[in-house]
């Protein structure tokens, strides 16, 4: 009686980490669900360009834009650190941005907020650190998977 009631304590244990692990591999976004069980190569990857009225040069038909790089690469605790630092450092006032990140499912993108995702835009430096700020919690939820 004692090795049928511990064999169906560890076939409960079982299957309850079985269900708890293929309930978490499911990435959910903006209109349906990732199996990151099925995929390969899982990178979450971003840029964020900005630049002032200033920086804009027009010369004869063409335009140079001289952009500040403050993020561009992998999204990890530590790239986002400089690029905040960056932007703490920084005396300008952007007015005009690049920004684009998204995680990678091999070849499928999920797209991440860029400056229009911000609550209520932006408008001043403090809220591009939101942005990364954002950036950086999907990131840490994904990995939160793993």
């Amino acid at each position: 009686m004692k090795k049928l009631a511990l064999f169906l304590l560890l076939a409960c244990s079982l299957v309850f980490i079985g269900c708890k692990k293929s309930s978490s591999c499911w990435y959910e976004f903006d209109g349906g669900y990732v199996n990151v069980d099925q995929v390969k190569i899982v990178k979450a990857e971003g840029h964020l360009y900005l630049w002032t009225d200033d920086d804009v040069k027009k010369e004869w038909g063409y335009t140079d834009i001289r952009r500040d790089t403050i993020f561009d690469g992998p999204i990890t605790e530590e790239s986002i650190r400089k690029a905040k630092m960056k932007l703490k450092e920084s005396s300008k006032q952007y007015s005009h941005a690049n920004a684009s990140a998204g995680l990678f499912f091999d070849s499928f993108e999920v797209r991440l907020p860029d400056t229009d995702g911000i609550p209520g835009g932006w408008s001043n430096n403090k809220d591009l650190l939101t942005l990364l700020d954002m950036w950086l919690e999907s990131k840490k939820q994904l990995d939160s998977m793993f």
